[in-house]
């Protein structure tokens, strides 16, 4: 059983960069032996999250801070009123990846539907999902970083779940960012992490 930390929630939000950093830490003494499988539990004061499939268009246009990183996928909200889980862990070997995304799913259906929501998978989909008269709403994301050298281990976030169980399928911050010709404030984050 993994430790699990509460490390910041309202009204102390916590930044993606202090974040990170917090990650860094607690990978280095998981790596060493000096902790065990952590997961972190947090909400992120606003900010949205940017991965290698990100496009141009889809980045924020309206000032908003966004952060790139080097997980897969494409960009993110994370903010007040989402829970994030960064679980830092040392995976079985041979790494099986997709496997630990389909159990992770699992885990977060289950622990869903114990809130009383009814959730699923989508076919060729990453995630939860909630079934609407308007389609599929995501209720949690699931992004990876996995690093293999002194040992293995991966960072997830499980977001959107307490925000999306309240509002179900009003899901204003999830939707693609508004575009408009203003600078956006950029910052640039190559580590392990995940959105």
């Amino acid at each position: 059983m993994p430790e699990f930390i509460d490390l910041a929630f309202a009204p102390n939000y916590i930044s993606y960069a202090d974040a990170y950093q917090k990650q860094l830490e607690i990978h280095a003494e998981v790596v060493s032996g000096k902790r065990p499988n952590t997961v972190l539990l947090l909400e992120h004061s606003s900010v949205y999250t940017a991965g290698k499939r990100t496009e141009a268009a889809e980045l924020p246009m309206d000032g908003s801070e966004f952060v790139e990183t080097n997980r897969g996928g494409k960009i993110t909200w994370h903010g007040p009123g989402q829970l994030v889980g960064y679980p830092i862990m040392k995976l079985p070997q041979p790494i099986d990846v997709v496997n630990y995304v389909r159990w992770m799913e699992q885990v977060l259906i289950d622990v869903i539907e114990r809130l009383g929501a009814k959730c699923q998978r989508v076919e060729g989909r990453t995630g939860v999902w909630f079934e609407t008269e308007q389609g599929f709403e995501k209720v949690a994301a699931i992004g990876i970083r996995c690093r293999e050298g002194d040992d293995a281990w991966l960072c997830a976030e499980l977001q959107q779940l307490t925000r999306t169980l309240r509002e179900h399928h009003r899901l204003r911050h999830f939707r693609r960012p508004n575009h408009d010709p203003q600078p956006n404030r950029r910052s640039q984050h190559n580590g392990p992490r995940s959105s």
